[in-house]
């Protein structure tokens, strides 16, 4: 028996997950709110510093559009009063790089759709109840939903055998919880 997976929310850590499921030969179903085309027209999702440890998941899916985008360290200065305090943060693991995710997002939706991965766009919270009822397995995003409320109403509702996947764009797929 095949199993069915679904991604709630085409966030950095759905869009990981997806991606790395078609590199093992899996097929997954994204739900998400926005489309491709939607981004441009958005305000400021996030600029976020994406740091060596995802430059490198990003290389091994194939997915790292800006190689040669990036910087090795930070200046931090904390303006306290009569002694402020400067000093540089040298990353000495590799670069890091600030990223907009009007414009990440998008490629990586594009990415997975260019594999043969399927986004199907809806509200989010139908989505997920929708996902849960038809599909062997759903990866609910912590970052987005909270790990306790929606992943335990999802595991309600889809009942017995069934696997959620607490996913921690941090750390990666299954460090969290399995219920």
């Amino acid at each position: 028996m095949s199993k069915r997976i679904a991604i709630v929310g085409a966030g950095t850590a759905g869009l990981h997950l997806g991606l790395y499921l078609q590199q093992q030969g899996g097929q997954s179903t994204i739900f998400t709110d926005k489309k491709i085309e939607d981004y441009p027209n958005v305000r400021l999702l996030n600029t976020v510093a994406h740091h060596a440890v995802t430059v490198a998941r990003e290389d091994d899916l194939g997915v790292n559009h800006w190689p040669d985008a990036g910087y090795f360290g930070h200046y931090y200065f904390i303006g306290m009063p009569g002694a402020p305090i400067e000093f540089y943060g040298d990353l000495t693991t590799g670069s890091s790089r600030a990223v907009d995710y009007r414009i990440y997002l998008p490629t990586l939706m594009a990415d997975f759709q260019d594999r043969g991965g399927r986004l199907e766009y809806r509200v989010v919270v139908r989505a997920r109840e929708r996902s849960a009822r038809e599909r062997s397995l759903a990866g609910v995003q912590r970052q987005r939903f909270g790990v306790h409320g929606p992943a335990r109403q999802v595991a309600h509702t889809v009942g017995r055998g069934v696997v959620l996947v607490g996913v921690d764009p941090a750390v990666g797929v299954g460090h969290d919880e399995l219920v």
